[in-house]
């Protein structure tokens, strides 16, 4: 069965009546609970993500979270961090940075993967383990 809630408010309403119940489905996030994600490209691989955060922090970006990529083959981290923010104006000016800590840097947007994304739980196609009930 398809539900498509027309307010933000009822799909709360739903989703917490599929948790209480423990009802099997899946359900996708909002729009506006959607993060922006970016990658930055040019710093060395031992650049402390804290370090990162408080230079946006004075170009007036609030970041949420900050890491490191590490290499799934050999394990070893990569000269590529990812930043999740909330989608604001402020934040889309993260694109614009061009230098952090004297080194210059290029801001990208997070490239997703190919093919429908699959859940982790349930193995199911098209959503994420995240929405997952």
């Amino acid at each position: 069965m398809k539900v498509h809630p027309q307010t933000p408010y009822a799909y709360h309403i739903i989703r917490r009546y599929i948790n209480e119940n423990n009802l099997e489905g899946h359900t996708f996030s909002l729009p506006e609970d959607k993060k922006l994600r970016a990658v930055i490209r040019g710093l060395p691989t031992d650049t402390d993500p804290l370090e990162i955060i408080s230079e946006l922090k004075t170009h007036n970006i609030c970041v949420e979270e900050c890491h490191n990529v590490i290499n799934r083959k050999t394990g070893a981290p990569m000269p590529l961090f990812i930043i999740i923010c909330n989608k604001s104006e402020n934040n889309q000016s993260l694109y614009r940075i061009k230098e952090i800590n004297n080194m210059q840097i290029i801001v990208e947007s997070l490239r997703k993967k190919y093919g429908p994304p699959q859940c982790f739980r349930c193995q199911g196609f098209f959503h994420s383990s995240k929405f997952c009930t």
